[in-house]
């Protein structure tokens, strides 16, 4: 059985082996509350393919200390610096959480969410707070959560 992400693992540069040896070579099994999306996004030239690839590397390592399991990774290559470029992939990974297919969004860091303001993050946590789900954002240790936002230190 092949992942629905597999074509973007695999445009991303990684082999069977590697995919094997972050848990990403088959589909996720566990149940929502201990699945992840992952959202990357690459939005500068000087970010290439290895950077990408090193930011899925970092959300494995954390999902595997947290006993979870990445259900999907949703990768997408342009600048949203401005608020009216439209991110597909980011739409599919939050929808993927609206319809409870898992509990956590991962990002790589918090400015790959939204760059439409805190308002707008405000909103889709209010969404997630609602559906019991989560914002992580590996590389600061931030959990956005129903008991609040909090930090963990590495």
């Amino acid at each position: 059985m092949v992942r629905e992400d597999h074509a973007t693992l695999v445009a991303l540069g990684f082999n069977s082996d590697e995919l094997e040896a972050m848990g990403l070579d088959k589909p996720a099994t566990a149940e929502p509350s201990r699945l992840m999306d992952a959202y990357l996004r690459r939005s500068t030239k000087k970010e290439d393919l290895t950077t990408i690839r090193g930011h899925v590397r970092e959300l494995v390592r954390w999902v595997q200390a947290e006993g979870l399991q990445i259900r999907h990774i949703w990768f997408e290559q342009l600048s949203a610096s401005k608020t009216y470029v439209r991110r597909r992939e980011f739409e599919k990974a939050t929808q993927a959480i609206m319809n409870g297919k898992s509990k956590t969004l991962g990002v790589w860091k918090t400015d790959r969410f939204d760059r439409r303001g805190m308002g707008a993050v405000g909103r889709m946590l209010d969404e997630f707070d609602r559906r019991q789900a989560r914002l992580v954002s590996v590389t600061e240790g931030l959990v956005a959560a129903r008991q609040g936002v909090c930090t963990r230190s590495n």
